[in-house]
């Protein structure tokens, strides 16, 4: 598998992301970003693969875990 980040978000895009959606903070959303381009980066460099997988923690988030930001409800 290969890794190719075409482009970073630029503050003014997260800032975007941020007011698109109420409760959900700024550094949240970088925070995110961080996670996932980590993961990607670990399958990239064959960290994560047939004998290594992510547990815990980080895989609970990936898998829905209210540990990972989550949209709120609009009501």
């Amino acid at each position: 598998m290969t890794l190719s980040v075409t482009s970073w978000p630029t503050p003014w895009q997260i800032d975007g992301y941020a007011e698109a959606m109420p409760g959900i903070e700024r550094e949240e959303i970088v925070r995110d970003i961080v996670r996932l381009v980590s993961v990607a980066d670990m399958v990239h460099r064959d960290i994560l693969n047939d004998d290594w997988v992510l547990a815990g923690g980080m895989a609970m988030r990936l898998r829905g875990s209210p540990r990972f930001t989550r949209v709120p409800a609009v009501l």
